[in-house]
């Protein structure tokens, strides 16, 4: 498990805020980002999420790479 810390300035300071900041800010290509637990620290105006990753058995690699190379021509 891995635990990553949110700045919730700005937003609502939801506990649904701080995951859509997780998944913005961990996702990685073949991988499922699983969150585990939100911990809400209002005073701080954070929260800390503890989050794992499991393979993506469905992710496409080729289409990954294909769309990558087509980035980096543009």
């Amino acid at each position: 498990m891995m635990e990553f810390i949110v700045d919730l300035h700005g937003t609502a300071e939801t506990e649904q805020d701080a995951r859509d900041k997780t998944i913005k800010n961990r996702t990685e290509a073949g991988k499922i980002l699983l969150i585990t637990n939100v911990q809400m620290h209002p005073k701080k105006h954070s929260a800390t999420v503890t989050y794992d990753y499991r393979e993506d058995p469905d992710f496409d690699w080729e289409k990954y790479y294909s769309d990558q190379d087509l980035e980096g021509r543009g």
